[in-house]
């Protein structure tokens, strides 16, 4: 039988399967991987979407997951999938010859776009991170052309290029393994890092939507009431500093230890969703997950399970937390506040509020035509308790009868309510979960009725929070009502598909 710690282990590592797999010289694609001009066409509709998301938000931070991963051929890629982040405005500090700061560090940049991911493979580094969303997404693959072996080599040589792996570290005994391979075969050293670095990496910090069927994104814009760009500087000190510590611990051995731990990831504390979150507690949209530590004992699991978390669950929870501003929303903003004066510094300062106006979802389209290393079919789970249990009959299953038979023809959909109302909101094509012009239309009538509610409030409670809560939703309000005005340039202009499978 499984421990609790097995089984979350399993359930949250990210990046957990990424060992080389014969997907064999021929694959029998079926139909919907035959088809060129559909997912071209959902690339290009994603694509103007982002266009006006942009104009309207110029700065944003993309709580994102990506589903299992699941080369042909290899093993178990996890249940849960892997949470990234992207930031619109930011981009890789370097030096004066262009050259990628180590550690990696993260700077303001207008119209620029960057994506950071956490591996369990990262030593002197807790995140690393590529620019541009086209190619943390997709490997600026073209959706019509076939995912093979060719474009696989291309984008992991890519990465390797815009110097994603420059001062980056991994685990001593994958380094070790590196080292010894290139040795063996008489190979140079440092071009081989980088191709086995940029395969074992590749849909994991980058071209994320080749090795996934199902990609999914909550925006949150990092607009802020207040002048200097606040919200977003905040977040990249947060995560800079997360690469700073990790780089410390790569250096010197902490007290008790007898050698640098670097990095200390842990599959169920301290994952690849545990840096998006954390960043996102650093702007006050939600209370800091402890991360540190390494829970064994099932007793230790069960009292570290507010600190366990999932990728699409998180997605899910970053846009319950964002949809609307109802009296109810803006008296616990206001409880809150009233409760927390370090809370309310913050929100004082920083002008930002995670419930407001743009957050939206979205859904992002995965390269399936011919791609003949990873199974594109979207395999998306939600954390609960049918799917742990799911898991672990699978696991029992599996050991008992696998010898005999394949069990993957007999495995049974669970539903998954969590899923079922992710899929709601995506699935409304007018709604204000996907719909800019929705978005927009929903929260100025929130924010009208919120500062109506606001200001019916007696003299006696009308005290600084009240008062400052006040001025912010008349600021978003404000906002909100000018991007209407320029609706009609907001309006996405779906393009017409330009040819037929």
């Amino acid at each position: 039988m499984l421990t609790v710690r097995t089984l979350l282990t399993l359930s949250l590592s990210c990046a957990i399967a990424h060992s080389a797999a014969a997907a064999g010289n021929t694959i029998k694609f079926p139909a919907d991987e035959l088809k060129r001009c559909e997912p071209t066409h959902k690339r290009l509709i994603n694509q103007e979407l982002n266009r006006v998301y942009d104009k309207a938000f110029p700065a944003y931070f993309e709580f994102c997951a990506g589903s299992t991963w699941n080369k042909r051929g290899a093993s178990d890629g996890g249940n849960y999938g892997h949470a990234f982040g992207i930031i619109r405005g930011a981009c890789l500090a370097k030096d004066a010859d262009g050259k990628i700061q180590t550690p990696q560090q993260l700077v303001p940049c207008p119209g620029k776009t960057i994506g950071f991911s956490t591996d369990s493979a990262l030593f002197n580094h807790q995140w690393i991170a590529g620019e541009g969303r086209d190619f943390i997404l997709f490997g600026n693959h073209d959706p019509a052309q076939p995912m093979d072996q060719t474009a696989f080599d291309r984008i992991s040589d890519e990465a390797a290029a815009n110097g994603m792996f420059d001062g980056v570290i991994i685990r001593p005994e994958m380094e070790r393994k590196i080292k010894e391979e290139a040795t063996l075969y008489d190979l140079d050293h440092h071009t081989y890092r980088n191709r086995w670095i940029g395969n074992y990496m590749f849909g994991t910090e980058f071209a994320v939507a080749a090795s996934r069927g199902g990609v999914a994104c909550t925006r949150v814009p990092l607009t802020s009431t207040k002048p200097g760009m606040k919200p977003l500087r905040a977040m990249l000190e947060k995560l800079n500093g997360l690469n700073r510590v990790a780089y410390q611990n790569s250096k010197v051995a902490a007290p008790g230890k007898k050698e640098p731990v670097g990095f200390d990831y842990d599959g169920i504390v301290n994952n690849c969703v545990h840096t998006p979150l954390n960043a996102m507690a650093a702007l006050g949209a939600w209370g800091r997950k402890d991360n540190s530590g390494h829970p064994n004992t099932q007793l230790e699991v069960a009292m570290r399970s507010k600190d366990a978390i999932a990728p699409f669950n998180q997605v899910l929870d970053t846009y319950l937390l964002g949809k609307e501003m109802k009296p109810a929303q803006i008296e616990n903003m206001i409880a809150r506040f009233r409760g927390n004066k370090e809370d309310f510094k913050q929100f004082q300062e920083n002008g930002w509020y995670a419930t407001q106006v743009g957050t939206m979802i979205d859904r992002v389209p995965t390269l399936t035509y011919m791609n003949s290393i990873f199974d594109p079919s979207d395999q998306t789970n939600f954390l609960s308790l049918s799917t742990v249990f799911r898991t672990q009959i699978r696991h029992i299953l599996f050991n008992l009868v696998s010898p005999l038979v394949d069990i993957q023809k007999f495995m049974f959909p669970i539903d998954q309510p969590l899923k079922n109302e992710f899929d709601s909101y995506i699935n409304d094509g007018g709604g204000p979960a996907v719909n800019l012009i929705a978005n927009l239309e929903a929260w100025q009538t929130d924010y009208s009725q919120t500062l109506t509610h606001l200001r019916s409030k007696p003299a006696h409670e009308q005290d600084e929070v009240v008062k400052e809560v006040t001025a912010y939703i008349e600021a978003k309000l404000k906002e909100t009502s000018l991007l209407l005005l320029h609706a009609q340039q907001l309006r996405a202009q779906i393009p017409e598909a330009m040819c037929a499978d």
